[in-house]
């Protein structure tokens, strides 16, 4: 619907005493929330590839790796510059992806 604001998974509103920076810079700029929706995808693309045996799930999440664990910031769009903007650690991500993945079953495709 026109008019309603869509947040991404990463920068949910929260209704804690310490209001999320994330969510509303998101809500506050279509830029944020764009790279907000950015991260959220490449995160998907990413996981996807291992659990998805399709070859279009592994060559978006090979894509999305390259671009996660990039340590290019002189891209408006790059992960580092994404995660400087949306006040995100990328060591966290990162680290977070690596357990998530040491946790899959291994493909035997």
């Amino acid at each position: 619907m026109l008019g309603e604001i869509s947040y991404c998974r990463l920068c949910q509103p929260t209704e804690t005493p310490y209001p999320c920076a994330r969510a509303s810079l998101a809500a506050s700029y279509a830029e944020a929330a764009l790279m907000c929706a950015v991260l959220e995808d490449a995160v998907d693309c990413f996981q996807q590839q291992y659990v998805c045996a399709t070859r279009r799930a592994k060559d978006l999440g090979r894509e999305a790796e390259q671009w996660l664990f990039s340590d290019d910031p002189n891209w408006l769009f790059s992960f580092l510059s994404i995660c400087s903007v949306l006040e995100l650690c990328p060591q966290y991500i990162r680290q977070g992806l690596k357990r998530w993945h040491d946790g899959v079953p291994k493909s035997p495709y």
